[in-house]
């Protein structure tokens, strides 16, 4: 049993360290000089205009609704109470 604990521990701390690494290449990769070349230059003559067109305001009618009695149970709830029983 302690050999199991032992090895699933290893196995955790392994990916944590290779998650964590692969997280800060990637941040340290995308920081490169052309990015921040393109993003000063963007900052210098601001974001172009957005295309935005706009329509007249529609009142419509929905789907049907109907009310009906009844409970809704998640499936997280239901799995909890069958553990805990």
């Amino acid at each position: 049993m302690k050999r199991k604990l032992i090895f699933a521990s290893t196995a955790g701390l392994f990916l944590l360290a290779a998650g964590s690494g692969a997280f800060f290449y990637g941040s340290n990769v995308a920081g490169s000089a052309d990015a921040a070349e393109a993003d000063s230059q963007q900052a210098q003559n601001g974001p172009p205009p957005a295309p935005v067109t706009v329509a007249q305001a529609q009142t419509r009618s929905l789907a049907p609704q109907s009310e009906t009695p009844g409970s809704v149970v998640s499936t997280r709830d239901s799995l909890v109470a069958a553990a805990t029983s």
